[in-house]
């Protein structure tokens, strides 16, 4: 890891567990592998995993950030887990629609909509 600082909080509510990003701007190579450590490490500990990951704190995404979620949600997918991404904001927003990427993902308002749509 690029320093001792989590970039993921993770809870759990019930079978779904949910992944709060912590980093307001995520463009960092170093950053970006350490999200993608974290996130692989819950796929690997739960082959059915159900996650939700909060963008609450994200004001910024680069485009191997974007990439990293496309790899993540198809290893998700290749368990036969399920994704949601919730509370982004709208440039980021921008970016998952510009790249149609928005039609890849189920994403949704809060978390608690993301939670529900289980």
């Amino acid at each position: 890891m690029s320093d001792s600082k989590p970039r993921i909080q993770v809870h759990q509510a019930g079978k779904i567990t949910q992944a709060d990003l912590v980093d307001d701007v995520i463009t960092d190579e170093a950053v970006i592998r350490d999200i993608a450590d974290e996130l692989y490490r819950l796929v690997a500990h739960d082959p059915q995993l159900k996650l939700v990951i909060n963008f609450e704190k994200v004001g910024f995404l680069s485009s191997a950030a974007f990439g990293l979620l496309v790899s993540v949600g198809k290893r998700i997918r290749e368990t036969e887990g399920a994704l949601r991404l919730c509370c982004i904001c709208p440039s980021i927003m921008e970016g998952f629609v510009i790249t149609r990427l928005d039609r890849e993902f189920k994403i949704v308002g809060t978390v608690e909509e993301a939670i529900a749509s289980f």
